[in-house]
């Protein structure tokens, strides 16, 4: 049987390379300041920062080991199940709930605020300002050492805090990352983690649930506001500053699959044009934290480069031959030193940084 495999995948990768090879190389005919001019036209970038313009402050005898923080806009037929998978669950650990209505106009205020008779729930309600702005609005009001976020409309899994935070104390983590399934009706995909030491920026996915965190990532970082694809900053921003991260392979996070998800609603929206507005604001943000480049920074700009074809593709082709020129002009600049190791990435590689659209295209569609 793996002979059979390793056969299959020789193929395989000589059948890629021979496709690549046969795909047009033309380069895009577009500088990066160019195409960066083009972009705003059609959607101006109106993101903000993810620095705190004023830094956290420490958390001090706080009676929770642990908050979880539950942004909520519009659930009223998923928010009572979401809550009660957190408050049910049964651990030694200390957690309080923050609840954050995010100007939401059905019922989801008044079914928040009637978890209000709980002692560790807190209700916090504010204009519509999206998930970003809510889930700082719940990290300013933290206190325990450890932080976890949830949305609103998915489910704790049974034992998930007691099985994230125990590996968290036993190993001094300030990471820990669990397994997780997504569902729709009574269908349901598992994706698992791997266990013991990983690396966050090619181990972690990049959503904000299913893990805990020491609370000091978030003392200078936020989650950037008015932008899409917000959830960038863990890989940016987040993840750079773990010293030592651990995966579990139990599930610990339900991720219900529902038509208003941000991948739903951002395809064909000239909005998602925000993935390279997100991407560049953050970079200038790293500058700033000092966090300097490296092998695997270099690997997570071109996942990102292959994630914005797909959030792109749906809108005119220009548009992605734009976003193409900036990530080339991105990898060429920040990264020249460093390059992939696989076959298949070598010519991702080499399309992003000749702008060689179709062949980028290609690659994004196959590996």
């Amino acid at each position: 049987m793996l002979r059979k495999l390793w056969k299959w995948t020789k193929l395989n990768r000589l059948f890629f390379s021979k496709m690549v090879e046969r795909t047009d190389a033309k380069p895009v005919e577009m500088s990066g300041e160019e195409a960066l001019q083009y972009l705003k036209k059609i959607h101006p970038d109106h993101g903000t920062t993810a620095i705190r313009a004023k830094k956290l402050p420490k958390p001090e005898n706080s009676p929770y080991m642990l908050d979880i923080i539950v942004p909520a806009y519009n659930v009223e037929a998923y928010i009572d199940e979401c809550v009660h998978s957190i408050l049910n669950q049964k651990t030694e650990y200390s957690f309080r709930v923050i609840l954050v209505d995010d100007g939401a106009t059905d019922s989801t205020p008044e079914r928040i605020d009637a978890f209000a008779e709980y002692e560790n729930v807190l209700i916090l309600h504010q204009k519509n300002s999206g998930v970003a702005r809510a889930r700082n609005n719940g990290i300013e009001h933290s206190t325990a050492p450890y932080l976890m976020f949830v949305d609103s409309d998915d489910r704790l899994a049974e034992g998930a805090v007691q099985k994230l935070m125990k590996r968290a104390e036993e190993t001094g983590a300030d990471l820990v990352e669990g397994s997780y399934f997504n569902f729709k009706g009574r269908q349901k995909r598992n994706h698992f983690q791997k266990a013991g030491k990983v690396t966050p920026l090619l181990d972690f996915y990049g959503m904000p649930w299913g893990k805990v965190y020491k609370r000091f990532f978030f003392e200078k970082v936020a989650f950037p506001e008015k932008y899409w694809f917000e959830d960038s900053v863990l890989h940016q921003l987040v993840y750079p500053f773990s010293k030592k991260s651990e995966g579990i392979r139990d599930i610990v996070y339900e991720r219900r699959l529902v038509s208003s998800s941000a991948g739903h609603i951002s395809k064909g929206n000239p909005r998602s044009i925000e993935t390279v507005w997100v991407t560049l604001h953050l970079m200038r943000d790293r500058e700033q934290l000092r966090i300097p480049p490296d092998q695997n920074y270099f690997e997570y700009l071109m996942n990102m480069a292959m994630i914005s074809y797909h959030r792109l593709k749906s809108l005119d082709e220009k548009i992605g031959q734009a976003a193409l020129a900036v990530f080339s002009e991105l990898l060429n600049e920040t990264c020249a030193v460093y390059h992939a190791q696989s076959q298949e990435r070598k010519y991702l590689e080499e399309s992003i940084r000749k702008k060689q659209y179709a062949r980028f295209a290609f690659c994004c569609e196959n590996i």
